[in-house]
């Protein structure tokens, strides 16, 4: 298709330029003037796949009975033209018409992406998050002994002894943590550049649930520590960290003992 219209675009203007130089100044015939020449084009062609290419596909008349090689507008001598976007073979009208090689061609099928966003997606889904423990180990200066609380109406471990503390929440410091609930636990203020980093520990429950837990130590805080929470503490008990009840829990039992030998990391349940 784009051969003829190529083709008829080309004769029609022809047609025109030699009529244009036949007629007189006034537009009438007055056949050919003696001395006036007559600009004679030669159409250009579209290529084929045995002819050199340059741009648009078009390639350069030769005359007749010459033998010598047709050159491209790129100055390459070739008895072949390469299938690319410019020649006839490429063409959507072309009989000839083959899908040239792209270099932008995929190498990988289309749903690859898809393939790695969704195993993406799932390991974000199973990614591993923890709960995080702030606690806070009261000492008395004076008499070395800490403060436990007993817990009740918490659906764990009631009646056993702990010490206070509670979850991280968002947006705040495990610092900012541990000061939080010391002072909605037990009722005192602790700045929290007075809280010390004693131990930290990777609790695994018997269930198979995990947590960390930050255990801070504080032997200067604002206030008395009282029961702020009756509904889920029974009391609060002062006891000697080196004879610690029987009824301490044992997680809680076991970083007490840690912390007091000086050891700062511990992997408990595991």
């Amino acid at each position: 298709m784009q051969f003829v219209i190529t083709k008829v675009l080309f004769r029609f203007g022809l047609k025109n330029l030699v009529g244009q130089s036949a007629h007189g100044p006034r537009g009438r015939r007055t056949g050919r003037r003696p001395g006036r020449k007559v600009l004679a084009m030669t159409p250009m062609t579209l290529a084929t796949t045995t002819q050199d290419t340059g741009p648009l596909g078009l390639v350069r008349p030769v005359p007749r009975g010459s033998t010598a090689p047709r050159r491209a507008f790129g100055g390459q001598r070739s008895r072949t033209a390469p299938a690319g976007p410019c020649s006839d073979a490429s063409l959507p009208g072309s009989r000839r018409a083959v899908p040239g090689p792209s270099s932008r061609s995929p190498t990988r099928p289309p749903s690859h992406r898809l393939w790695r966003a969704r195993v993406y997606s799932e390991a974000m889904a199973e990614r591993f998050a923890s709960v995080v423990d702030v606690c806070v180990l009261l000492e008395d200066s004076e008499t070395s002994q800490v403060l436990l609380m007993e817990r009740a109406n918490t659906g764990f471990a009631d009646g056993a002894l702990g010490i206070p503390g509670g979850h991280l929440e968002a947006g705040e410091s495990v610092l900012q943590g541990a000061a939080r609930e010391a002072a909605e636990e037990v009722g005192v203020k602790i700045d929290p550049a007075d809280l010390v980093c004693a131990h930290v520990a990777h609790h695994r429950n018997p269930e198979g649930k995990t947590r960390l837990g930050f255990f801070f130590t504080a032997r200067r805080w604002a206030g008395e520590p009282v029961n702020m929470e009756p509904d889920l503490c029974a009391g609060l008990h002062w006891v000697d960290p080196d004879a610690l009840p029987s009824t301490v829990i044992p997680y809680i039992a076991d970083v007490i003992g840690l912390i007091r030998s000086g050891e700062s990391f511990s992997v408990h349940g595991w």
